[in-house]
């Protein structure tokens, strides 16, 4: 292993986030400040993403307890919709058996409310003024997953084990609720805090490839439920994002065995040709197509998920086996890797070509990949011992030629950055998960404050208040409640 050399342990944050100046802000709803559109009782937070309808915006709201043990919000508890003008005006509470909001790609000018305990999504009227209709029914607690030929949804058939079901599209919405039928039995789901999700599958356009729970790959057809089994005894799949290829590991020996291999092979879907890539671990391998866009696919060649990592092209199948303990995170422009691992000991730059490394940093967690840059906040991963993902630290712009920048001398992982560079992420965050809300901007020097005992996480620039807007909410006492905050050009 290279020693690393990087220059982030010999910068120092400079200023804390509490003596940030102001940040400066355009009008939203007549007032240069941020403005709020609806008052809640403390410990009540906005929980969702806007949505925009007739004239009218719907909210998301619930309660939230205290961090995970890795420092992350939980889930919200005691979720409420509430329907209000673009504004603020005329506050009203939906349907209060109503807990979470959907959209449907097929329908998007209308908006769904769900019924968890009735198991039914239903046509919102946001003004209350009418009954809702029921399109589905029958979908459970499960994780939605909108197609071109219905929604499909799981439900849990043993402790770990499920079906997948497609509800199918009716005519009319309005009138009509939808029919459901069983794609495929013997799932692998988990339940977490309530919501049902499965893995092991891919849906694409026109079918779903799956692994059962007896280790079989099998293709299911949206469009007339047909099923096709492709392989027996396999251990891992994986299905590129545009459906041509189908990764898959024969399984040999225990299947629950992490250090055990099996013969690779990889198959074009669209020619049904295949080819053998020899023993590999996909088992083990973190997103094998992740730099697929970048024509690229990876298997661990050794056990467990820091183990010996090749990488293929996908167009020639050439490959290249990386340094060890380290993984292929992103493809530059000019075609060198940028590697590391998860164990929070640097990034690396990868010539393909001669095989050369060069160190770029020596710790910190990658924000932001750009053409011939990247962003790198200086904390540890969150999943170590010890470490959080509210910590802070400097956040550094990393060219591949070129000087580092410092942005901000302290950072967070809560927030989210915009095309522009900007920043609007959570500091000081305490153990109730508040803190201050600030923008970060690359062209300034210092970063600026844009509210208090704010909760980042479900901050969000939305255009359902018209234009685009920041929205997120604060929980202080009589200053509680969703607020409505326009960026300064």
């Amino acid at each position: 292993m290279l020693k690393k050399s990087g220059f982030l342990f010999s910068l120092m944050a400079c200023n804390a986030a509490s003596e940030l100046p102001p940040a400066s802000l355009g009008e939203v709803c007549g007032q240069d400040a941020p403005f709020r559109v609806l008052a809640l009782e403390p410990g009540v937070r906005l929980a969702g993403a806007p949505r925009a309808h007739s004239e009218r915006v719907v909210l998301r709201v619930g309660t939230y307890g205290a961090p995970t043990s890795s420092g992350l919000a939980p889930s919200p508890k005691n979720t409420a919709l509430w329907s209000i003008g673009p504004c603020g005006e005329s506050p009203h509470r939906l349907d209060v058996a109503l807990q979470d909001l959907a959209v449907a790609d097929r329908w998007p000018d209308i908006l769904l409310g769900r019924r968890p305990a009735t198991r039914e999504l239903t046509i919102l009227d946001v003004t209350g003024a009418s009954d809702e209709h029921v399109v589905f029914t029958g979908i459970g607690p499960s994780t939605l997953y909108w197609t071109d030929h219905g929604l499909v949804t799981f439900e849990t058939r043993g402790e770990d084990t499920g079906a997948a079901l497609l509800h199918r599209y009716p005519d009319d919405p309005n009138t009509e609720t939808a029919m459901s039928v069983v794609l495929l039995d013997s799932l692998f789901t988990r339940n977490v805090e309530g919501r049902v999700s499965a893995y092991e599958f891919d849906l694409l356009a026109d079918e779903m490839i799956a692994r059962t729970t007896d280790n079989v790959i099998v293709r299911v057809s949206l469009i007339d439920g047909s099923a096709v089994t492709e392989y027996t005894n396999v251990k891992a799949h994986a299905v590129s994002p545009d459906g041509r290829w189908l990764l898959w590991q024969a399984l040999v020996g225990d299947p629950n065995d992490p250090k055990t291999s099996g013969p690779l092979s990889l198959r074009d879907l669209k020619t049904t040709s295949e080819i053998s890539l020899g023993d590999a671990f996909l088992d083990n391998t973190r997103g094998p197509f992740d730099m697929y866009d970048a024509g690229y696919f990876v298997a661990n060649i050794e056990p467990y998920a820091n183990g010996k990592q090749r990488v293929y092209k996908i167009n020639d199948l050439s490959f290249v086996d990386l340094p060890e303990d380290r993984t292929l995170f992103h493809v530059f422009s000019d075609g060198r890797f940028a590697i590391g691992s998860f164990a929070d000991d640097g990034i690396d730059l990868y010539d393909p070509v001669d095989g050369s490394v060069t160190p770029l940093v020596a710790h910190g967690v990658v924000e932001w990949w750009g053409d011939d840059e990247f962003e790198v906040l200086d904390v540890p991963p969150y999943w170590l011992e010890g470490a959080s993902y509210i910590d802070e630290g400097p956040l550094y712009n990393i060219p591949l030629t070129g000087t580092p920048q410092k942005l901000a001398d302290s950072a967070s992982r809560v927030g989210f950055r915009r095309g522009n560079g900007r920043r609007i992420l959570g500091v000081d965050i305490g153990d109730d998960l508040l803190g201050q809300l600030i923008l970060i901007d690359p062209d300034e020097p210092r970063s600026k404050q844009i509210d208090e005992h704010a909760f980042a996480f479900t901050a969000r620039i939305s255009t359902a208040f018209g234009g685009e807007t920041l929205v997120y909410s604060v929980d202080d006492d009589d200053r509680t409640g969703v607020w409505l905050a326009q960026l300064a050009d």
